[in-house]
């Protein structure tokens, strides 16, 4: 008897999210019930992740092909025009039209005063008079109808991207942070060639902060609970397109039952700061508790460390050098300056985080993580007085956020003082195991990422 033909399964990424699905065995699984092909679109594939890969997946060469002029002005309008939806959206189209500095702030210097308002002059000048649409969306009436048009002109469009696979797929993957413009022209392109399709979420504010998804998968896959009355009451997706399978990045941390014995050994308490993307002096806080625990780290009671976030934005007003008592994160890059580095999120990653007894952690996925392993988290929710983005104004202003003021026992500080006096009373602690309830936000089950994929696949 001969055996069954794999169904020929595409992952096409259009961002740099090889980390979330390659070193974390989601590939290799698939690789077992499929003949899978990857496909880079307008991104490189990281040359260090290719001993990861299975003998029989397939790895194409980069491929190129420019997003539509016409799709990014639709997620534009659309952006506009579904602001009422997600307060997450209301603010993003806020920082894109003012900037990320508050120029009123008594902490911006006047210089700095005069050049940003000058930018942000231009900067609005720009948007709502070239090419005039984005001011024609936030017009009652004329934006329906401007919608209306659009979306004819994007429909009419095409996209050869099915021309860089050497075989058609029985079925397509696309791993997205909810922004990519590209993503909706394969979602087009596969609707009209009838192949179905999975929108994978990478991330917990993807579905109510980038922006309204053009076009709608045959299958969505969210982080959890919450995630799926995103999907359904910002994003408009009915409830049988929707799974919740958790993050791809989370799947070693699901599968894996391991979790962390610290329990200060040692005698010194390791501590580590993860930092944030958008604009937020983290810096200056964490000199602040270098300085005020400096008799303690210099008689090695307590280490502090400090993890920058892998894809960090420019800030204004933040102190440029690092207390020499802080130590880098391994796992990061050599210097807070020049943090574009992805780490390799493998079994060893997530022992180096769990050699940490306390994470001071920024309103990030990465703070759930930590809570996944049982750290002791305390949440950065301090205000810089400079960036409409710290850590203070986000917890209030994106919608995802809201879930962590639900997760009892959680630490969330909104001033320097209050933040060290959480850090002082946690050191203290005989045991850094501390279990938070995550089920209404994240699917924890111990099943790889994989599965949910094969359960689709076996449906169509």
């Amino acid at each position: 008897m001969r055996p069954r033909k794999k169904k020929a399964l595409a992952i096409v990424f259009t961002g740099n999210f090889f980390h979330s699905w390659i070193p974390t065995g989601i590939v290799k699984q698939l690789s077992k019930n499929f003949s899978v092909t990857i496909l880079p679109l307008n991104v490189d594939f990281p040359t260090e992740l290719a001993g990861f890969l299975p003998v029989n997946c397939r790895i194409l060469s980069r491929a190129n092909e420019k997003t539509s002029r016409i799709t990014t002005l639709l997620q534009d309008i659309l952006l506009i025009i579904q602001r009422k939806k997600s307060k997450s959206f209301r603010f993003r189209i806020q920082r894109k039209l003012f900037g990320d500095i508050r120029i009123c702030s008594k902490q911006v210097k006047l210089k700095d005063k005069i050049r940003l308002s000058l930018s942000r002059i231009v900067r609005m000048t720009l948007m709502l008079t070239f090419p005039g649409h984005k001011i024609m969306s936030f017009l009652p009436g004329i934006n329906n109808i401007l919608r209306k048009i659009v979306f004819l002109r994007f429909n009419y469009e095409k996209s050869n991207f099915l021309r860089f696979l050497p075989e058609k797929p029985d079925l397509i993957v696309i791993p997205s942070s909810g922004m990519e413009g590209k993503v909706y022209e394969i979602l087009r392109e596969a609707r009209r060639e009838r192949m179905p399709t999975i929108l994978a979420i990478e991330n917990w504010d993807n579905l109510t902060s980038k922006s309204v998804l053009l076009v709608k998968p045959s299958l969505i896959t969210v982080m959890g609970p919450s995630s799926i009355h995103m999907a359904r009451d910002v994003q408009g997706f009915q409830d049988s397109h929707i799974v919740s399978a958790g993050l791809p990045r989370h799947n070693l941390l699901r599968t894996s039952r391991k979790t962390s014995s610290s329990n200060n050994r040692t005698g010194v308490v390791k501590i580590l700061y993860a930092g944030f993307s958008v604009p937020h002096n983290e810096v200056n806080v964490l000199n602040f508790l270098a300085k005020e625990l400096d008799e303690d780290i210099e008689e090695g009671r307590v280490q502090l460390s400090y993890r920058p976030h892998p894809a960090r934005q420019p800030r204004l007003g933040e102190e440029k050098e690092l207390n020499p008592l802080i130590r880098m994160d391994t796992s990061s890059a050599d210097a807070f300056e020049n943090t574009q580095h992805l780490p390799i999120i493998d079994d060893h990653f997530l022992d180096s985080i769990r050699g940490y007894d306390i994470i001071i952690a920024t309103p990030t996925t990465f703070s759930l993580e930590a809570m996944m392993m049982n750290r002791y988290v305390i949440i950065d929710g301090t205000n810089d007085e400079i960036h409409l983005t710290s850590a203070y104004i986000s917890l209030n202003r994106y919608l995802h956020l809201e879930d962590l003021r639900r997760i009892h026992g959680l630490d969330i500080a909104q001033s320097r003082e209050s933040l060290l006096n959480y850090v002082i009373q946690a050191v203290k602690l005989s045991s850094y195991n501390q279990q938070y309830d995550l089920s209404f936000m994240i699917n924890q089950e111990s099943r790889c990422f994989s599965t949910y994929i094969k359960e689709f696949a076996e449906k169509i």
